[in-house]
């Protein structure tokens, strides 16, 4: 989990992300750290020493030891209806459609991207490249340059 934890951090470099990645880890950390409290099973109840130090009630202990020992712990045991799996399935599928056309959206933005990146104007873009990409604008200032009409708009 370490070595993900630091791959993500190394991608990233908004401190607010970084932050919340860091955030998080510690929440995980915390929440292991306590599982880990609760794994081990309860020390046993040492009725006998209570009834030694409660010499006064120590038949109150014996009926405290018959009650616990006797006590059973719920087991827990349900099952789902059939409705609610059938509306779980459901949903799964439309969250699995939705997801495979999100990524055919993307694909086609992607190449739609592409296609932009190959048509920007930059510094490096020569005249003719210009000139191809709007003859009828080329066409105008070939016709302005031939008639000397370059100053007019100045005068």
């Amino acid at each position: 989990m370490c070595y993900y934890r630091e791959n993500i951090l190394t991608k990233v470099s908004a401190p607010e992300v970084k932050r919340s990645v860091n955030a998080l880890r510690g929440k995980a950390n915390s929440i292991t750290a306590d599982s880990m409290k609760f794994v081990k099973a309860p020390a046993a109840i040492d009725f006998s020493a209570y009834k030694n130090r409660l010499k006064f009630v120590g038949a109150a202990v014996d009926d405290l030891e018959k009650v616990y020992k006797n006590k059973s712990i719920p087991t827990y045991s349900a099952s789902i209806p059939a409705f609610d799996t059938k509306k779980r399935a459901a949903m799964l599928s439309v969250v699995q459609s939705t997801v495979e056309c999100t990524k055919s959206d993307l694909a086609s933005l992607k190449q739609q991207l592409e296609v932009f990146e190959e048509g920007r104007i930059t510094m490096d873009t020569s005249v003719g490249e210009l000139q191809n990409r709007f003859p009828t604008i080329a066409k105008e200032i070939e016709t302005e340059i031939k008639n000397h009409e370059w100053a007019k708009d100045s005068l």
